[in-house]
Formats: C-alpha cells, sequence, structure tokens
C-alpha cells in the first residue's frame, strides 16, 4: 500500500507511534495499523490524530479530502 502520510510526518517530526497513542487516546496497535496501512482510520479518529498533529486532516490523510465535518473535540488534546 505504500507509507502513509501519517508515518511520514511522525517521522519528519520525531514523534513515536507510542506518544501519538498517548496523545490521543487511541492505542499503539492502532496507530501501529493506521502507519502501515492495515487499517484505515475511523473518520472521528483521523480528525484526533490530525488535531493533535496541528494539522488539517486532509494533509495528514488525503483520503478525506473530499469530506467536510464540523468536529468538536470533546476532550484536550497536547498538540506537537
Amino acid at each position: 500500500m505504500g507509507t502513509s502520510m501519517l508515518k511520514v510526518i511522525l517521522a519528519e517530526r520525531d514523534i513515536s507511534q507510542k506518544e501519538l497513542a498517548a496523545v490521543t487516546g487511541l492505542s499503539t496497535k492502532t496507530i501501529s495499523q493506521i502507519c502501515s496501512g492495515k487499517q484505515k482510520p475511523q473518520i472521528d479518529n483521523a480528525y484526533l490524530i490530525s488535531e493533535a498533529l496541528g494539522l488539517h486532516v486532509t494533509k495528514v490523510f488525503p483520503q478525506y479530502s473530499g469530506l467536510t465535518k464540523s468536529y468538536v473535540m470533546d476532550r484536550t488534546t497536547t498538540r506537537f
């Protein structure tokens, strides 16, 4: 499937999958599967990850470029 944008962004910013999992509240396994392309993120998780990275969802997950969504975070996240 090729390298995911999330994997590239994490490498560029020197952020581990474990660190991203801790900030987002997602499991390390989920982050790993998304990075490897084995799992497509649910839209809510895609927004959660993007928000934690301080990026627009389509920058991290180009497959969602055709979608618009009003998304309100129900928890506080730390940005990298």
